[in-house]
């Protein structure tokens, strides 16, 4: 034991007592500590998923083993204390294979494309050095992982790539309608569209089918289907009525028994779909759910002062270390509140999604339309303007994560974009509006193929192998970004992307995924397609009182197609595109079966909404 006495030697002498005194004290902690350290097995060498670690795979003439991750899953913590800690997993990973690890959550076309039969995660993917998968398995302990590693192994026919499958054809008339036909003759007890085993709940068919029901409320036959879906979500194991919002997924065919992890989107998703249920039918239970997952959103998943929300929230309570599970989530999500309280909340994801934030503004807004609360929009003008800061590359596109210098996959532009819509709904920032052009020009660049008329999955500049550059289009993605698309042009008074959306539209009614897969997404994009949208114009600067009364006006119109611009009054260009002048700003104007004369009430607004509405209806 190293002890400094008290009575020190004289001032003069103190400098170098110390410097002897602190190379003592650091000798003996290296002594103590260097042995421990020596003893530890060397870590796995994990690469990113790029194409620089299929380079190296060919070069060594070695397989990549993909951990396909998720931080929801105690495995993503537990693994590497136990397989990846073992000392021959690690020699046989580092010098058999090039070790690649990827987070599904921001990979999802990786866990597309990549998957076993159960989909569960995390997974192992042997690739070959074109990203080929030999075999894909579930964690494994030591023995399985060296037998799989043999040569005979890597010297089977790697897998077939999924082929694109197509069912009935359908005319390019009345798309939106064929889709939203197909998704309520599906829906059944127990939320069968919403979730299946180990499958992300996709609470889109439900977003679809009320926005087309708000839009053409002739189709009165869907109501009590729609209303159904949405009492079955609520009333099934997904829904969590203690802690607010929906579990990840459910873990067998019955429906049962849920995985609870939860998911940003989803989550967010769910909180717009109760609310504007709430709004139409003034059902108790929506208003009360709509409230609890917006806190849910805030108290969970939120990450700093920014109103950022990360990616995921995790099942199981762990030590601070994150290694040590302290309860597993079922138990904790059957404890009373009381005793909830009395464990930490569970963890969430570090990553910042910059989409799936973007999905969050968009659902804020929608809120706004349902629930006039002034701090949602304080949300959004946070949360938007830290996005518009930090969320795009030099070139506009949208990053995957805040921090991150790769760019997003093609739903990651497409929500951001509409998100940039949003944010400028509420706000007036006509930055916002030159990022959403940004990322259209980004699209145009780097997603659209104009062979095919679809979108690519992820940019062609994207750092990644070519397999999945070039898998199969997203239909779901491709409704994302037309469904943006379709609403810049309608913001800003122009046609600059109408006829390739209507020509992609024809490819896409020809060609729908037998299993359903992005129909939802897809016949979003088809409605705004459609049907012309409406847009209240809003010639006026942010800021003075005037026009916030009449910004007021204009959020709260419930019409989850309504889009909002603002043109400063001195931009009288902008407002002749829309067939109006800038004269006696601050104005709002409804453009929607041509422009209206300025509005100035409520009651003048809605007696014009409602009139024009049956007009267009018409």
């Amino acid at each position: 034991m190293l002890c400094i006495p008290v009575a020190g030697p004289e001032p003069e002498q103190r400098p170098r007592a110390r410097r002897i005194a602190a190379g003592l004290l650091a000798a003996a902690l290296a002594a103590s500590v260097e042995p421990a350290f020596a003893d530890r097995p060397p870590a796995v060498e994990w690469r990113d998923y790029d194409r620089a670690a299929f380079q190296e795979a060919e070069k060594r003439g070695a397989p990549v083993l993909l951990w396909l991750t998720a931080p929801w899953n105690r495995d993503h913590f537990l693994l590497p204390e136990t397989l990846f800690a073992d000392p021959d997993a690690v020699e046989a990973l580092n010098e058999r294979t090039v070790p690649v690890r990827a987070d599904a959550t921001v990979y999802p076309e990786l866990r597309s494309r990549y998957r076993i039969s159960s989909g569960l995660l995390p997974s192992l993917h042997f690739l070959d050095a074109d990203a080929r998968p030999h075999l894909s398995v579930p964690p494994v302990d030591t023995s399985e992982l060296l037998l799989f590693l043999s040569e005979a192994v890597h010297d089977t026919k790697p897998a077939p790539a999924p082929t694109e499958r197509l069912t009935w054809e359908v005319t390019r008339q009345k798309f939106a309608n064929r889709l939203a036909r197909q998704l309520v003759s599906g829906f059944h007890r127990g939320g069968y569209d919403l979730a299946a085993p180990h499958e992300d709940v996709d609470p889109a068919p439900v977003t679809f089918v009320l926005e087309f029901m708000l839009a053409f409320p002739q189709r009165r036959e869907w109501f009590r289907p729609l209303m159904q879906e949405i009492r079955d979500l609520l009333a099934s194991p997904l829904h969590d009525r203690i802690g607010g919002g929906i579990h990840r997924a459910i873990a067998d065919p019955s429906l049962g028994v849920p995985h609870y992890e939860k998911l940003l989107r989803p989550n967010a998703e769910l909180a717009a779909i109760t609310s504007e249920w709430y709004r139409l039918t003034r059902d108790r239970l929506s208003g009360a759910v709509s409230a609890s997952a917006v806190r849910l959103l805030n108290r969970s998943f939120r990450v700093g002062d920014r109103t950022l929300y990360a990616g995921s929230l995790a099942a199981d309570l762990y030590d601070p270390s994150g290694r040590e599970i302290l309860l597993h989530g079922a138990r904790y999500y059957a404890l009373g509140s009381e005793e909830r309280g009395r464990y930490p909340e569970p963890g969430h994801s570090e990553e910042i999604p910059v989409g799936g934030n973007f999905a969050v503004v968009q659902v804020l807004l929608r809120l706004i339309h349902s629930f006039d609360d002034p701090r949602l929009r304080s949300a959004i003008d946070a949360a938007g303007s830290a996005l518009l800061r930090e969320g795009f590359l030099s070139d506009g596109a949208a990053r995957r994560v805040l921090g991150s210098d790769a760019p997003g996959n093609l739903r990651d532009q497409g929500e951001a974009g509409s998100g940039l819509l949003a944010y400028h709904a509420v706000t007036g920032d006509p930055e916002a509006l030159e990022a959403a052009l940004r990322v259209a020009r980004v699209l145009e660049r780097d997603f659209w193929n104009g062979d095919s008329l679809t979108f690519r999955n992820v940019s062609r500049r994207a750092d990644l192998p070519d397999l999945i550059r070039d898998s199969e289009v997203d239909p779901g993605w491709n409704g994302i970004a037309m469904r943006f698309l379709a609403e810049l042009d309608a913001v800003i008074g122009e046609d600059r992307w109408s006829d390739r959306l209507e020509r992609a539209l024809d490819r896409w009614a020809n060609r729908v995924p037998v299993n359903g897969t992005g129909i939802a997404q897809l016949g979003r994009g088809a409605l705004r397609l459609h049907r012309e949208l409406p847009v209240l114009l809003l010639i006026a600067d942010p800021g003075d009182e005037a026009s916030e009364e009449l910004r007021n006006l204009a959020v709260r119109i419930f019409d989850p197609l309504v889009l909002v611009r603002w043109i400063p009054p001195d931009r009288s260009e902008d407002a002749m595109a829309f067939g109006v002048s800038s004269d006696g700003a601050p104005a709002l104007h409804l453009i929607w079966d041509g422009a209206s004369p300025p509005i100035g009430s409520p009651e003048e607004l809605e007696a014009l909404w409602d009139r024009t509405r049956r007009s267009v209806r018409r």
